[in-house]
């Protein structure tokens, strides 16, 4: 990150743009909450608007809409979109690079104000930015930080510190106090947050891994973060450590799925495996005890983080001050966050009363009787 003093520099100067679109209207405007921390505390009502939402259309195109976070993200920008008036275009290029670069380029030639953007590859995805920079069209990175290009802002969850959630949660929950073996299975590093993810597994398993109790039997990413590649890989790690291993990292849902289906065929359904997403497959998982755990981003605040904050930016609204900043190859970026809620069996029951499954889904391999009174 950038130094204090260009923290409050770009501080002072968006505290300026805010101060001038405001004086551009008649009447003043009450601050939207652009920070929303859960789905139930968050709210769809703009702050008064200084122009006619009928006139705004807002871009959005995702890496794929396989994983469900993705969609359930959508959902909620449409939503927003439906209840406030703007037009909302979503695409979806289903991980393919050179369909994404295609997808923004049409973005561009349709008019749109603002692009909501989540890059299948941080690198490849460079000059379509710039191409919107040049046509004068912000944009913003969803959940993935672009390498260069002028970004707007960075929207979605607080996902710095997911790896490191995730390796101490399994650390405090599952002590090692005896000799492991432990498979770990990391996520694309196309994706610059894999890698982030991916040092603060291992900075926290080093004092282990250097005391002898923890050895890793196989550490890889997964290409994708494709469930079929973590399955096979997973297999591979297992019948090379003769089925001995006690903890297998994941990170994400789509890689937990894999390793589980390996897990299960080798009798090892009952170790501790992480997540990331809350896909439903992995909630059903955590209801019948053979998941330890995942991570939802709480993705309708993400849409809302998201949809709020290109409003901000068209001047539709006061925009509250950033959250963080991160850095490009362009400069700095102001972040506006959801943040991310583990989910264990203890509060799988508020997990599905968000939306996130439902309960027939979820507790489908559940004797009714033993479901939680409220879905009874």
């Amino acid at each position: 990150r950038m130094r204090n003093m260009k923290k409050v520099v770009a501080l002072l100067l968006t505290c300026v743009m805010v101060f001038s679109l405001c004086a551009c209207s008649n009447s003043s405007s009450e601050k939207p909450d652009n920070t929303n921390k859960t789905t139930t505390e968050s709210s769809t009502e703009p702050s008064k608007a200084v122009k006619d939402l009928s006139e705004i259309k807002i871009g959005m195109i995702s890496d794929n809409t396989v994983a469900e976070a993705r969609v359930r993200t959508y959902e909620k920008a449409k939503e927003m979109s439906e209840k406030l008036g703007f037009e909302l275009i979503f695409q979806d290029p289903n991980m393919d690079e050179a369909e994404q670069v295609r997808q923004v380029e049409n973005m561009i030639t349709m008019g749109v104000d603002a692009l909501i953007l989540m890059c299948v590859n941080s690198e490849a995805i460079v000059p379509a930015v710039k191409e919107c920079n040049e046509a004068g069209i912000p944009v913003l990175c969803w959940g993935r930080m672009i390498d260069d290009g002028e970004l707007a802002a960075f929207v979605g969850s607080s996902v710095d510190n997911i790896g490191t959630m995730q390796i101490e949660y399994i650390l405090e929950n599952f002590p090692v106090t005896e000799p492991q073996n432990w498979i770990c299975l990391d996520g694309p590093y196309t994706n610059p947050y894999c890698s982030i993810w991916h040092d603060q597994w291992l900075e926290a398993m080093q004092p282990y891994i250097d005391e002898g109790l923890i050895n890793v039997v196989g550490w890889t990413q997964i290409e994708d973060a494709d469930t079929q590649n973590a399955m096979e890989t997973t297999e591979n790690f297992l019948t090379a450590a003769e089925d001995d291993v006690d903890v297998c990292m994941a990170i994400s849902d789509t890689i937990a799925t894999g390793a589980a289906q390996a897990l299960a065929e080798h009798g090892l359904s009952h170790i501790p495996i992480t997540g990331l997403d809350a896909e439903t497959i992995v909630l059903k998982r955590i209801a019948d005890g053979t998941q330890t755990m995942t991570i939802a981003l709480d993705d309708y605040a993400c849409g809302e983080v998201a949809i709020n904050t290109a409003l901000g930016i068209l001047g539709i609204y006061e925009l509250g001050e950033p959250d963080d900043y991160l850095e490009n190859k362009n400069g700095e970026v102001p972040c506006y966050y959801a943040q991310p809620v583990f989910v264990t069996k203890e509060n799988l029951a508020d997990i599905v009363a968000m939306g996130y499954g439902t309960p027939e889904e979820v507790y489908a391999d559940v004797p009714k009787e033993n479901w939680p009174e409220q879905f009874k």
